[in-house]
């Protein structure tokens, strides 16, 4: 019956990224990957859990698959690979990866004004 034992695996992910607790995010989001990585949900948390634990060059070749795929992350993708290189100080690829958030999706507003402030 649901509510009775411990949260499965990916809510128990869900809910310390929400927190913002990544390193404690991140094994459970690998986990879920490494089971199926097909689940574009799992591949686009885990990767950003990647990201704010500092492996961005591990997080950008999993969403470098999200971005070349036809999953509904693939414009959240190329923002988050441009995030990415903003936090390796390579402003040069960020602003090229900028240029693939499209007009119309979830980020092209954050997008542009990064664009402007690189």
């Amino acid at each position: 019956e649901r509510g009775e034992g411990p949260p499965p695996p990916l809510e128990k992910a869900a809910g310390l990224y929400n927190k913002r607790a990544f390193t404690l995010a991140e094994p459970l989001l690998a986990k879920a990957y490494a089971g199926n990585p097909k689940n574009s949900l799992a591949a686009y948390y885990y990767s950003i859990t990647l990201i704010e634990d500092k492996k961005e060059t591990q997080a950008r070749a999993i969403l470098q698959q999200l971005f070349q795929g036809e999953s509904a992350f693939k414009y959240d993708a190329a923002y988050y690979i441009a995030l990415s290189y903003v936090k390796q100080k390579d402003n040069a690829n960020a602003k090229k990866w900028l240029k693939n958030v499209p007009p119309g999706t979830s980020n092209y507003s954050k997008a542009k004004e990064f664009e402007e402030k690189l």
